[in-house]
Formats: structure tokens, C-alpha cells, sequence
């Protein structure tokens, strides 16, 4: 019988997180998804809802692995990672995975500011097994238990990656800060081809795009076209811009499952399975 994958959503907002009484309902927290599995979780970027994982996970003897692809190091998805527990934990082992970029590679990005002076601890004061992978458009590395991780390029500013995570012929995509235009669409079709899941950068609302163009995000209507032209099962909006309160994300919801019944808006807390 083929595993089933649990997906918590763990952040859902862009750019900033948020915290006042208007945005409880869908969450405050910037991007973070974790896909748990036996033994390990695969986490798909590092914003500031990481740390829920991370609290929960605080302790626990059963889960001794996590993987931690970053899309691109803007701050809403790496803000996670300075005060992540499991990187204290010395019988933790911890895989991070993120794109060499403008003459610098992957760990000595991070170096640059998770350490002083933005930070009082440094990567080397980590007591976990920490290890840093290298990863581009087109490459793709395997995981325990049979599972691969690719990635394409995302249309968005100083670059993103978007991830595929499968095992035989089950795809789940995780496709946040990409702005969608023909070339990008064409790509992230045949990327999401007939997946189980696409997580989808819905950061404006349809009328806000107008403006925004060269910001490298997109709207559940270009969400939900997508989708259906790649024979996705299901497709979750997320990435809300932090401007956008429980009210006005509600009814947007309401129009777009009214357009498309499979769409879900992302509310931290979450859990689907795949």
C-alpha cells in the first residue's frame, strides 16, 4: 500500500508576518510546509512558521532527520531558521538545500546573516549534524524512503526555485513566489503534470495584479487556470499578502471554489494528506 504524506501548513503570509486579532483565522506566519513522514519531515522553505515545527518536534525521539529546501533566501523564508531548536539538539540530523547564487554558494549565504551582527549565535555554534546541499533548475536529489526532490526555475526577483516532491506516481509541488506569464505557465504544467497536490503563490488578489507586474507573484485565478490545464487533483492557495485580513480572504475563497471546486485556501494549522 503506498504511504500517505501529511502536510501541515505551518506559515501562509508573504513578505511580513502578521499578528493581530484580523488575521487569526488564516495565520500570520510566512512560509513553511512540512510534509511528515515515519522517521523524517521534509520542510518545504524556513519562514517564521518553522518555528511551530520546530516546538513541537522540541524533545521528540522518533523523528531524528529533517530536510529543509528553500526556495531562495529572501528573509520571509529563511526567518525560521535563527532560532530553529532541532539545530541544538546533537542527535539531530539536518539537511538544508538551496541554490549557489551570484558567486556565492548556498552555506555562505546563510553565513552572512545568521550569525552577528543580525545574529548573537552562528552556524558553526550549531550541536546538530548539519548539512548543506547545493541544488539548481533541473536537478533533482533523493531522499530516504524512495522519495526524489527536483526543481524549476520560479519567475520572481534575484530567483526562485519551485520544488516537485514524488515517489512513484505520487507529485506533490510546491510552487510559491512565481509570477506567472506564458513561458512560466508552459513550465510549470508540465513541472505539476498530473500531481496530487500544487501549493500556489495566490500573494494578490486578481484586481490587485495590475501594478504589480516584475514582483514575481501571481493570484488563484492564474492558480486555478493552471491547474486545471496540468490535470492537478487538488491545488492550495498560500503565500497571502500580509495586507489581506481573514475578511477579505474569506470571500475570496468563496469565488474560488465556487470556480474550482479542488481549491483550498491555506489557515496554519492545516493538515492535508496526500
Amino acid at each position: 500500500m503506498e504511504d500517505k504524506w501529511k502536510l501541515q501548513v505551518l506559515g501562509t503570509r508573504g513578505s511580513y508576518p502578521m499578528s493581530a486579532a484580523e488575521y487569526t483565522e488564516f495565520g500570520g506566519s510566512t512560509s513553511c510546509m512540512a510534509v511528515e513522514l515515519h522517521d523524517t519531515v521534509i520542510v518545504f522553505d524556513a519562514g517564521s512558521g518553522l518555528m511551530k515545527l520546530g516546538q513541537r518536534l522540541k524533545g521528540q525521539k522518533k523523528k531524528k532527520r529533517i530536510d529543509i529546501f528553500l526556495s531562495h533566501m529572501h528573509m520571509d523564508h529563511i526567518i525560521g531558521l535563527f532560532g530553529f531548536p532541532q539545530f541544538f539538539e546533537p542527535d539531530m540530523e539536518i539537511h538544508l538545500y538551496g541554490e549557489p547564487r551570484n558567486g556565492a554558494g548556498f552555506k555562505e549565504q546563510l553565513e552572512r546573516v545568521m550569525g552577528p551582527p543580525y545574529w548573537p549565535v552562528g552556524i558553526d555554534g550549531f550541536k546538530a549534524r548539519t548539512v548543506f546541499h547545493e541544488i539548481g533548475p533541473g536537478e533533482k536529489v533523493s531522499l530516504p524512503g524512495e522519495i526524489s526532490v527536483s526543481a524549476l526555475r520560479g519567475n520572481h526577483p534575484d530567483e526562485s526555485l519551485l520544488f516537485r516532491m514524488e515517489k512513484g506516481k505520487k507529485i506533490l509541488v510546491y510552487g510559491l513566489d512565481c509570477e506567472m506569464d506564458p513561458s512560466m505557465e508552459r513550465d510549470l504544467q508540465e513541472f505539476a503534470k498530473n500531481a496530487e497536490l500544487l501549493i500556489f503563490d495566490a500573494n494578490y488578489l486578481p484586481k490587485d495584479l495590475d501594478g504589480h507586474e516584475g514582483w514575481g507573484h501571481s493570484t488563484w485565478e492564474a492558480g486555478i487556470r493552471l491547474a486545471r490545464a496540468a490535470g492537478v487533483k487538488r491545488i492550495l492557495m498560500t503565500h497571502y499578502s500580509w495586507e489581506y485580513t481573514d475578511e477579505i480572504l474569506k470571500g475570496q475563497e468563496k469565488m474560488a471554489k465556487h470556480e474550482y471546486r479542488e481549491c483550498m485556501f491555506a489557515r496554519e494549522g492545516m493538515e492535508i494528506t496526500v
